[in-house]
């Protein structure tokens, strides 16, 4: 299982350089793109267990808060960076395009956290419909940013 699952990961920081094509350094751009791949795909995971591993009682209320606030913090910092690297203005059109689309999945994956926290402190429904909102939307962009939607791959 987990053999399974580092090869698909391997296989997904492998089209993750697709992400940005030459334009400035290509090794800062292949980090970039191998990077922010990995931490789309693995905050879009973690929320996703943890919000099932409290469901399944895996988890209490506190511990499962505990971990999403702190995935929540570290896409709130990737986000910031990659903010900074837009504002820049050192990348062609293309890559920009990219990494706004990426913010924006940053974007969804906190609001995906801060809904599914939300339910935890009021067992209000209304934000588990939010989560899955999010969640679905966050979904979208990550396998369009990975190209796991494109046919002939």
């Amino acid at each position: 299982m987990i053999k399974k699952f580092f090869f698909s990961l391997s296989i997904i920081l492998v089209l993750s350089l697709k992400v940005f094509p030459a334009s400035g350094s290509q090794l800062q751009l292949e980090t970039i793109g191998a990077t922010s791949a990995s931490t789309l795909y693995l905050s879009y995971m973690a929320i996703g267990v943890v919000a099932d591993s409290y469901q399944s009682k895996v988890y209490n209320k506190d511990t499962a808060k505990g971990f999403v606030r702190e995935a929540i913090a570290v896409i709130g910092v990737c986000k910031n960076y990659m903010n900074q690297l837009i504002e820049k203005g050192e990348m062609s059109p293309n890559d920009i395009k990219t990494a706004k689309l990426i913010v924006e999945t940053y974007d969804f994956l906190i609001n995906e956290g801060q809904n599914f926290i939300n339910y935890v402190d009021t067992n209000d429904s209304k934000y588990v419909q939010l989560f899955h909102d999010f969640r679905k939307k966050a979904w979208n962009n990550i396998s369009n940013i990975l190209g796991l939607n494109k046919k002939g791959q």
